[in-house]
Formats: structure tokens, sequence, C-alpha cells
């Protein structure tokens, strides 16, 4: 069914339609009744042949920007009320929380590998001072390995002449 459709989300014919709607609003369209709903006409014909006769588009919304669509059909007039918009609603930004998820994880990965490759030191403490991370860089400059300054003090940092130097070190970087 969905090869031989031509959809867009630009205001145009293609765009008319309750997907292209869906997308440029960022709200859900619901056809409740295919076979008489003008908006739908591009693509009526296509739809009764596969036998739907009602149809629902949820928008796929992150951070207010509408990336896409779920589309789901039915055999039915009218099969889309509250209860089954609710639910579809809510499956639709389960998916967009979804996506935003992976694209954070993308992002945060690509910042890890970047602080851990750069030689530029990079120390990360809580709020009492104890060290939690640090990168190669660090390890580079002071000696210390990730593992045998990690859970201590950053007065640690001072306490021989090997750490003072690496402290001036940090302070110039």
């Amino acid at each position: 069914y969905l090869d031989s459709l031509k959809i867009s989300w630009a205001e145009n014919e293609n765009g008319a339609g309750p997907t292209g709607v869906a997308i440029r609003t960022g709200n859900p369209m619901n056809t409740r009744d295919i076979l008489n709903d003008e908006n739908f006409k591009p693509w009526r014909a296509q739809a009764l042949a596969y036998g739907y006769k009602s149809s629902i588009s949820l928008p796929f919304v992150v951070d207010g920007q509408t990336l896409g669509a779920l589309n789901v059909y039915s055999a039915d007039k009218n099969a889309f009320g509250g209860s089954e918009t609710g639910f579809l609603m809510d499956l639709a930004y389960d998916i967009s929380f979804g996506v935003k998820s992976l694209r954070e994880q993308m992002n945060n990965r690509r910042l890890a590998s970047a602080v851990e490759q750069t030689e530029d030191m990079v120390l990360v403490t809580d709020t009492s001072g104890t060290i939690q991370y640090v990168n190669r860089g660090f390890s580079m400059v002071t000696g210390y390995s990730p593992t045998e300054i990690a859970g201590q003090n950053m007065r640690i940092l001072g306490s021989d002449e090997r750490s003072q130097s690496s402290i001036e070190e940090m302070w110039r970087t």
C-alpha cells in the first residue's frame, strides 16, 4: 500500500492528507471515514482497495520538532475513538521519547570519545572533591592511572612534587 502512495508534508495536494497535516502541525489527524473525507481523496482508491475505511496519523515530536508520523489504518469506519486515540498518542510519545534518548546516547558517546582522546587534561569530581573520572590526557601529564586516582580526593594532587607540577600544568591548560 505505502509503496504506491505519494505523501508529502509540503502544503500541496500530496501534503493535504492526515500525514502531511500531522507533521506540519504536530497534532494527530483522525480520518474517520476515508470514503467521504475530501482531504483523503488522492489516496482514497488505494486505501479502499486494501479495505481501509479509517486512519489516524500521529506525529513524532522531539524537542518541539516533528520528525515524522505513525499511521494506523482500520477496516472499520470511526475506528479511532477517544480511548484508541489516547493509546496511540501515548505510543507515538513513547516512540518520540525513544528517538530522543537514542540521539542523546549518540551525542554522549561522541562527547565521551572526544574527552577520552584529547591530550588536554580532563578531571571530573563530585561536590566533595572526590575524583570520579580522569582522561588519558590527565594520566599522561600526572602519571596517575585512572584506576589509581579514581575515588581519591583532589588534595592528593598537591601532596607530592610530581603532583605539584601536574597541577601547575593543569591550570595552564
